[in-house]
């Protein structure tokens, strides 16, 4: 009998806990509910601070009090769609060790609009809830797993008005050098109107961001490291634009971007457009970054944005960027700023009306900087060049024990109006990697001036938002031998290449730009 006994026991013990769904409704819930139903809802999420961030709000949430009752792996925190949180009910949200345990890859806790619960947008307004320097209104400190989300474009979770000051950020994902955050992220959420930062991960890995808007904010939408090398690992956006932010920054101008990667590794962005921003659409790295750091971007638009389009820095280390399928046009200083020892390869794409007759470069900006070790290394392939505003299709500066090699070939340079215009602009100092020998821009199968035009299925110079890039007519016959890619970028970067804008198989010879003409069959 005992021996019965204690088997039963231990397959007791091996029965995981099965996973509970909680239920938010801040404006009919109460925290002494059980919050397992809609009809006995919590009103605010464990975790969350007072107002004044003196300390959290409530030492339990119906069974979750930090110990004997916790939210674990597989739990689910589901909010009425429609429902608002302000400053009146509590304060921000601190996901911490103090309710929560990690989730796993297998069982991840969610916080989550609900899809069937309500309608509308979950609003979180922090307007009058203190954020403390360096924090965020919704800080995930040190938990794995954990997503929050909002449900689909109508039902979103949108975290609103931020009024923190120094370093403080709407959502924050925050691990340690010795501890990274593994795995979790965010899908359908809106960070906007922050007063400072909208989006910031610090060491994290393995995390995902879809579908996710960050506008309006003081600084900067997406920041990935922590604009200070804190490095982030495996990070991929996608599907999520960025724009009107950096309107609010008194302390540091150089952050006002839509999104920026620093000192973080192989971090994608996937069909995302990052568009009137007070500096760059999208940023990644900085002259002081000391860890090596790398972006893949595809698919992805940059426009109208007050200073570049796309920008790389090499930093202190050794940086790499590669630019896929993607389109730069409208930006005022440069559709692509590559500088300061970076490693950078522009394929497929496409860059359209950048720089302005005032302070503008061109279409590209490529130059070295004497604060970074290393020489700055281009190769653009593939990619169309139109109507540069000012300047020229390439604009590149060196500074004194450095050099700036730049591989062009296989691209289509199309000038604003004649084909007297400068086509690039090099200073000595300025090598071609392609070539050494030859003194030219332009690789042996490059093409430059109106004759090779390709047209495009909807163009206009006044109003930009009707381009859409695809050609008319195969574009020339360096299009339809447009070189491959094969050896010269990582074997990751060479899938991505494959296909176009419209996910449409990219066999070589390619078309030129960022989509793939469609072959008529005989």
């Amino acid at each position: 009998m005992c021996a019965l006994a204690l088997v039963l026991l231990c397959l007791l013990w091996a029965i995981p806990a099965r996973a509970v769904t909680y239920f938010v409704d801040p404006q009919s819930g109460s925290d002494t509910n059980a919050g397992t139903s809609q009809g006995s809802p919590w009103q605010t999420i464990p975790g969350t601070r007072t107002a004044t961030d003196s300390g959290f709000l409530r030492t339990a949430w119906g069974s979750i009090n930090g110990s004997t009752g916790r939210i674990v792996a597989g739990d689910i925190i589901e909010l009425r769609a429609g429902g608002s949180m302000t400053s009146a009910l509590g304060g921000r949200l601190w996901i911490s060790s103090a309710y929560y345990d990690s989730g796993t890859q297998g069982s991840p806790i969610t916080i989550r609009v609900s899809s069937t619960w309500g309608s509308g947008h979950f609003t979180y307004n922090m307007s009058g809830m203190t954020v403390n320097n360096f924090d965020g209104g919704i800080f995930v400190q040190t938990r794995d797993w954990l997503y929050v989300r909002g449900a689909s474009r109508d039902r979103r979770l949108i975290v609103d008005n931020q009024t923190g000051t120094t370093g403080t950020f709407a959502l924050w994902w925050n691990g340690t050098s010795g501890t990274h955050i593994q795995g979790g992220g965010l899908a359908w959420v809106w960070a906007r109107n922050s007063s400072r930062g909208g989006i910031n991960f610090s060491y994290v890995d393995d995390a995902t961001v879809t579908n996710t808007r960050a506008s309006a904010n003081g600084t900067i939408g997406l920041a990935i490291g922590g604009i200070a090398d804190e490095n982030c690992r495996n990070i991929v956006i996608e599907d999520s634009e960025f724009w009107g932010n950096g309107n609010n920054d008194p302390g540091n101008t150089l952050i006002r971007h839509g999104a920026g990667v620093y000192g973080s590794d192989t971090i994608i962005f996937r069909r995302s457009t990052f568009r009137n921003n007070v500096r760059d659409g999208l940023d990644a790295g900085t002259s002081t970054n000391a860890a090596p750091s790398s972006i893949i971007v595809v698919d992805s638009t940059a426009h109208d944005n007050g200073e570049d389009g796309f920008g790389a820095n090499g930093g202190s280390a050794v940086n790499a960027a590669y630019f896929i399928n993607s389109v730069a046009y409208n930006n005022v200083q440069a559709g692509w700023d590559l500088y300061g020892g970076v490693t950078a390869a522009v394929l497929h794409c496409v860059a359209h009306h950048n720089g302005n007759t005032a302070n503008g470069s061109g279409n590209f900006l490529i130059y070295t900087d004497p604060a970074t070790p290393n020489d700055t290394n281009v190769l653009i392939r593939n990619t169309i060049g139109y109507a540069p505003k000012s300047h020229s299709q390439v604009f590149a500066v060196t500074t004194p024990g450095r050099t700036a090699r730049i591989s062009s070939d296989y691209n289509l340079w199309i000038p604003r109006a004649a084909d007297t215009e400068i086509a690039h602009e090099f200073p000595a100092g300025v090598t071609f990697a392609y070539n050494a020998a030859r003194p030219s821009w332009s690789g042996a199968n490059d093409l430059y001036g109106l004759a090779n035009n390709p047209g495009f299925t909807a163009i206009s110079t006044a109003a930009f938002a009707t381009n859409n890039y695809r050609l008319t007519s195969a574009a020339s016959s360096a299009a339809n031998a447009a070189g491959a890619v094969w050896g010269l970028v990582p074997r990751l970067v060479e899938a991505l290449v494959s296909t176009d804008r419209d996910r449409r198989y990219r066999p070589y010879p390619a078309e030129i730009g960022a989509y793939e003409r469609p072959q008529v069959c005989p």
